[in-house]
């Protein structure tokens, strides 16, 4: 191949190349150069409507037959009341207080008061929390009950707060039993769950604050009792039956009934659940062994029997 071809040939690759770098440049300043394009929208809805629009709800559940069930309406929420309300105030004196005529007159002219939640500084209570509030037996206490169910108040409803009691649980920590039968009578739960001892039913309540005669009625209305229970109550059938279960009682529960039947007074419970091993001197609730719970509940008897067998008060073994 003579020079000047090779020349030729250099040369067309040359100008070849050339060409390609110019035409990339020129196609990269068109990008760069263009107007940015608008992002795609659905048809016909404006960019607001897509903002703001909420998504559909989920189809409602239907029967299996295909035909829909209405909604059950929904109860309106419970007014609430500040507790230093003047009409709070007017409320709370007539239930305490017994007057049975302001009470209707009251909820007569305020159709929603009976629902009406009081806000207290630390909780919400109900009027039937009122009406059961410590020390309780207030003059025509059922009365007043029968009066707030009647109107539209719920006997089941928890207070809010540091603590979830119903008025069921007031009553019995109160020993009323007069209002903790109307309370029953007009649908309160035996079993319900609030109390300040174990967040349990309102018979914890009772037995732990040594409320005798609202415990045994609660047991005599249905609520269930717990090894603890029926040895503070001196059911002895009943403690027996839970040794029956097909699980027994662990050592710690057998040793927290034993100071509870002590607490209760009840010296044949205490006397069969130390054979069953209970720790005699188990420094307990409130700091009190059995001998000192015996002592608090003036059961002198149990007292003296515990002391023969070897009892001792905390600030003994302190």
């Amino acid at each position: 191949m003579t020079s000047s071809v090779v020349q030729t040939v250099v040369l067309v690759i040359f100008v070849a190349i050339a060409l390609a770098v110019f035409w990339r440049l020129t196609a990269s300043r068109a990008v760069q150069n263009e107007p940015p394009r608008p992002a795609p929208r659905p048809p016909f809805v404006s960019p607001r409507a897509v903002e703001a629009e909420p998504a559909p709800p989920p189809p409602a559940a239907t029967p299996s037959s295909g035909v829909s069930t209405p909604a059950a309406p929904e109860e309106p929420a419970a007014p609430l009341l500040r507790a230093d309300d003047p009409l709070a105030i007017d409320v709370i004196s007539a239930i305490q207080k017994g007057d049975i005529q302001k009470l209707r007159q009251l909820l007569e002219e305020h159709p929603d008061l009976a629902r009406a939640r009081l806000h207290y500084r630390d909780s919400i209570r109900t009027l039937l929390h009122v009406a059961t509030d410590w020390p309780g037996h207030f003059p025509n206490g059922p009365a007043s009950v029968l009066v707030l169910v009647a109107a539209g108040a719920d006997v089941t409803a928890h207070m809010s707060g540091p603590h979830t009691e119903t008025p069921l649980h007031w009553a019995a920590s109160s020993d009323d039993v007069a209002v903790l039968d109307a309370l029953v009578d007009t649908g309160a739960d035996v079993e319900a769950s609030g109390s300040v001892i174990d967040g349990g039913p309102p018979l914890s309540d009772a037995v732990a604050f040594g409320q005798w005669r609202s415990a045994h009625r609660l047991v005599e209305r249905g609520a269930r009792a717990t090894l603890w229970h029926a040895a503070a109550l001196g059911l002895m059938d009943r403690v027996i039956d839970h040794f029956a279960a097909d699980t027994p009682p662990t050592p710690d529960e057998v040793t927290n009934a034993f100071w509870c039947a002590c607490h209760g007074g009840q010296r044949q419970t205490a006397e069969y659940l130390l054979d069953q091993g209970a720790e005699l001197n188990w420094v307990g609730h409130d700091r009190l062994t059995p001998l000192d719970a015996a002592q608090r509940s003036n059961a002198h008897e149990l007292t003296e029997w515990l002391r023969g067998r070897g009892a001792r008060s905390a600030s003994e073994l302190a």
